[in-house]
């Protein structure tokens, strides 16, 4: 967990103007050592040409993910992580990173869609459960009255209002977030039946969340997650002054640990042989709303052609998940850089390759 209204002014203000967070001056490679992690606990290397042929990747598949690697460091990436049938293809780290825990922006989103889809799951929460069952404000007969839970997860909830970084947000909003949208945030059109995507609109699932565990979300999140996954106490979400979660964005995590995350979702809720998470909930995440936007799920991203999910985060701080070819993909950027390619442009052909090269497993591993 991460608090401390220091921490705000430093990273989460520039989430709020939609760019990267801030970054000190960039060290040069040659002023620092390249930062070389320890063995994994969990996932066997296997980055090396030798490693990986004896692993069974395919020679167009280790094409691929030197592609991606390559694509992640041309477009200014800090992190570039792949995992491939719980071994380590690739990982890579720009010269500016050190190991620190990194902020991952609107991916933080999907860590909350999960949390709220096993709270459903345990009979806490209703998909169908109306907000006002939790919020009393929120009771009125007005559009108020008419959020469901499931609106919220899937952005059709009928709020599309963002807050200007006006003085009353400055003053109001970041020392207590859950106070401050349950008051101010209103449905401008009818929900259950548009796409909107509104960051705030999100923050209310925190105080429902809140009530429904028993206690505040990012501490129901350790224990329910990062623990179990062996995540440290310095990564996990963010808190304001007033002690409440911010669940739509700001989480951070060190690559390793954000893989974590999306493979329990690949292996339905199951990590190390344990079942962490029901493994409804890992399907539940990519159900959206037949009327909104059918890339959305509840707080995924669903991909197609291939078909995976995706937590997606500003400044291109993904999680993707690939179950046809058991594969794990995580890129993280802190800082801006100038880029040799955008990598908007090319993400989607390059991870097309790579998905269809891994998608037969190994000999080894078949067996």
């Amino acid at each position: 967990m991460k608090g401390g209204f220091g921490r705000w002014m430093a990273c989460g203000l520039a989430v709020f103007a939609g760019s990267l967070s801030a970054a000190a001056p960039l060290t040069s490679a040659c002023e620092a050592k390249p930062f070389a992690p320890g063995p994994d606990p969990f996932w066997p290397a296997a980055i090396s040409a030798v490693a990986r042929t004896r692993l069974g990747v395919p020679p167009d598949g280790a094409k691929a993910i030197d592609e991606f690697v390559a694509l992640c460091r041309d477009s200014g990436a800090d992190t570039c992580l792949i995992v491939w049938h719980d071994h380590i293809v690739a990982e890579w780290f720009s010269a500016d990173y050190h190991g620190e825990s990194l902020n991952i922006a609107s991916s933080t989103k999907s860590i909350t869609g999960l949390l709220a889809c096993v709270l459903q799951a345990e009979g806490k929460v209703g998909y169908k459960d109306p907000v006002g069952k939790y919020l009393p404000s929120w009771k009125d007969g007005g559009w108020r009255g008419r959020v469901a839970i499931d609106d919220l997860l899937t952005m059709t909830s009928g709020i599309t209002h963002e807050f200007d970084m006006d003085d009353e947000f400055m003053d109001n909003m970041l020392l207590d977030f859950n106070r401050y949208v349950v008051k101010r945030m209103e449905p401008s059109e009818v929900p259950g039946l548009y796409f909107n995507y509104a960051n705030y609109a999100a923050q209310l699932l925190s105080p429902i969340l809140d009530k429904v565990a028993g206690e505040p979300l990012h501490r129901f999140a350790r224990k329910k997650l990062f623990d179990p996954l062996s995540i440290a106490p310095d990564s996990g979400y963010l808190t304001d002054p007033a002690g409440g979660t911010v669940d739509f964005m700001g989480a951070h995590f060190r690559p390793r640990e954000f893989a974590r995350i999306g493979a329990l979702v690949l292996h339905g809720g199951t990590w190390e042989g344990r079942q962490i998470v029901p493994a409804s909930t890992c399907a539940d995440v990519a159900v959206g709303n037949p009327e909104g936007n059918p890339n959305y799920g509840r707080l995924w991203w669903v991909l197609k052609n291939p078909n995976g999910l995706e937590m997606l985060g500003s400044g291109h701080n993904d999680c993707y998940i690939y179950p046809a070819a058991d594969l794990v993909v995580v890129r993280q950027q802190a800082r801006q850089r100038p880029v040799r390619r955008e990598y908007e442009s090319f993400v989607a052909p390059t991870l097309a390759s790579l998905v269809a090269a891994l998608s037969d497993p190994p000999k080894e591993i078949r067996k």
